[in-house]
């Protein structure tokens, strides 16, 4: 009996703990789902042969893209809040700036 109610604890926490974590979770997929979205079209274009040479070719200005829209990013979100340390943290003061 005490380990059905340990059971039902640990599964109760878990979806309670999804709940709380699950604008994080989402919007990290949202993120990655587009990312592969984006190289899904390059990555059809490869040979079977040399398929690491074809890999890079096909990949490396969608990489370099995503790469330098981080850093914009980045540098714009440190220069609008250096004391940020959370995406959610830049919104939230966006937000708040917005309504006054």
């Amino acid at each position: 009996m005490i380990a059905l109610g340990l059971l039902l604890v640990v599964i109760f926490g878990a979806g309670v703990y999804l709940v709380y974590a699950a604008p994080d979770i989402l919007s990290e997929a949202a993120f990655q789902a587009l990312l592969a979205t984006g190289l899904i079209k390059a990555s059809k274009k490869m040979t079977r042969r040399g398929w690491l040479g074809s890999v890079l070719r096909a990949t490396c200005i969608p990489f370099l893209i995503v790469l330098l829209m981080t850093l914009v990013f980045g540098w714009v979100a440190y220069r609008y809040n250096p004391h940020a340390t959370r995406l959610t943290e830049i919104f939230q003061r966006s937000a708040t700036t917005e309504r006054r």
